[in-house]
């Protein structure tokens, strides 16, 4: 299974190997480490000289090792409650370098301590390194991993802004991707390099996808080993081409794979309008056009496209899947990953049996051996309220970048997809919940 592009600590941990304390006459002498476990601390989030809105962040990092005899498991096991990450984050120049000087003035009484410095650590287990009251401004980062409260290793240091603007952060992803990213272009100038006179005004529809034949009314076995959905939005539009262009370009009729984009619909009180920026009506010829060249858009599911909707998404998704197609497995994945098909196909195709149910993915509650927690911030994103979840540990559940479902568990997704309470907007952990409900572990 390949390993997902992007990752929140502890993802990818590898164990680290330490060595004892020593012990000398009647008291332990704290012994440093002469010689470092092969260990790369990365921070993920925010990436170096990037741009943060507001004036809080949550920094994200991988822990990465070398070595691959070393035991994830075993080291979460014996040594995990040992080591912990820091992060101080210090300002060192006030002054929103996005703003005008008059939108400065407006923000100025929001500029909180200039001398802004804070350290904080948390366990590798559950961290939740979340910095408030910055201003706005330049901000040095410096981390490091520590074990045992006395050897601190593997130093990280960048340089990050907050600002008042909104900033997209960047989206990493496999180098053969990026090096196409480079290159492509947002969906409006796509839109406006092809244009067509066959795509109409009428914009109250996309039609269906035809990148793959439905095989439903054929007596023949389906051509379609694989369907790969793609959990994407309107303005990904160099995502989706990435994906055309590297890992999905065998994508189609008489492959083993096809690749569908689910975007759902989108907003129509959306009035954003500038140079490359959307109103509904350039959103919608933009998208027909890119459905014309491509035909491999889902938009005909009956969800407004957002990042809280991602449960009926999925779903629907399934719901259209089943009625359209045969096919024995798809894979849910999100369009900042490069998925090696061709090696998941061939994996696949090994099992014995296609007809016994099948949920797979990276869990953490295996990787790590350790019940995971509901988020209860009711800030962020993937906060759960114990209203919405009492209980006080996750079900088992494959992570959202990445997971698959045997066609018969796609079946009953989607026959019962009105009918399914998820999870608060927890796509991945809702599925896993469903799954269990079925006797089906991952």
């Amino acid at each position: 299974m390949a390993t997902p592009i992007r990752a929140a600590l502890p993802l990818n941990m590898k164990c680290l190997y330490v060595l004892p304390l020593a012990l000398f006459a009647l008291f332990i002498v704290p012994v440093k480490l002469t010689n470092p476990p092969p260990v790369q601390l990365n921070i993920t989030v925010p990436q170096p000289l990037s741009y943060t809105s507001g004036t809080s962040i949550t920094i994200t990092a991988d822990v990465w090792i070398t070595d691959p005899d070393l035991d994830v498991k075993q080291f979460m096991t014996d040594h995990a409650d040992k080591c912990k990450v820091c992060v101080q984050v210090t300002t060192v120049e006030v002054g929103d370098v996005l703003s005008s000087d008059a939108e400065s003035e407006e923000v100025a009484s929001d500029l909180l301590d200039p001398k802004y410095s804070q350290l904080l650590c948390d366990s590798l287990e559950s961290p939740s390194l979340k910095f408030s009251g910055l201003p706005y401004g330049r901000h040095q980062l410096s981390a490091y991993l520590v074990y045992s409260e006395t050897d601190k290793f593997s130093p990280v240091s960048l340089d990050f802004f907050t600002t008042s603007r909104q900033a997209t952060p960047p989206k990493v992803t496999h180098p053969e991707s990026l090096s196409i990213l480079k290159q492509q272009r947002t969906l409006l100038q796509f839109a406006r390099e092809n244009p067509d006179p066959y795509i109409t005004s009428d914009i109250s529809s996309v039609p269906e996808p035809t990148v793959c034949s439905s095989s439903l009314s054929s007596s023949y076995p389906p051509s379609t080993f694989l369907m790969v959905g793609v959990k994407s939005s309107y303005d990904s539009f160099e995502y989706r081409d990435a994906i055309r262009n590297t890992w999905g370009k065998g994508s189609g009729k008489g492959s083993r794979y096809c690749v569908f984009f689910i975007l759902g619909k989108l907003d129509p009180d959306m009035k954003r309008d500038s140079d490359d920026s959307y109103n509904y009506d350039s959103a919608m010829k933009a998208i027909r056009l890119e459905q014309h060249h491509n035909s491999d858009l889902v938009t005909n599911i009956d969800v407004i496209d957002s990042y809280h909707t991602l449960i009926p998404k999925a779903t629907k998704f399934m719901s259209y899947l089943t009625s359209n197609y045969d096919f024995k497995y798809l894979i849910m994945t999100d369009d900042d990953v490069y998925l090696k098909v061709e090696d998941l196909i061939d994996g696949l195709m090994g099992r014995r049996d296609h007809d016994e149910p099948l949920y797979a993915g990276q869990v953490w509650e295996k990787m790590y051996n350790k019940k995971i927690k509901p988020n209860r911030d009711p800030s962020h994103r993937n906060g759960l309220s114990i209203e919405d979840y009492p209980m006080t540990d996750l079900p088992p559940f494959a992570i959202g970048p990445h997971y698959i479902l045997s066609s018969n568990l796609v079946n009953f997704v989607g026959s019962n997809a009105d009918n399914l309470k998820g999870i608060g907007s927890l796509e991945d952990v809702s599925i896993g919940y469903w799954m269990l409900g079925l006797g089906v572990t991952v």
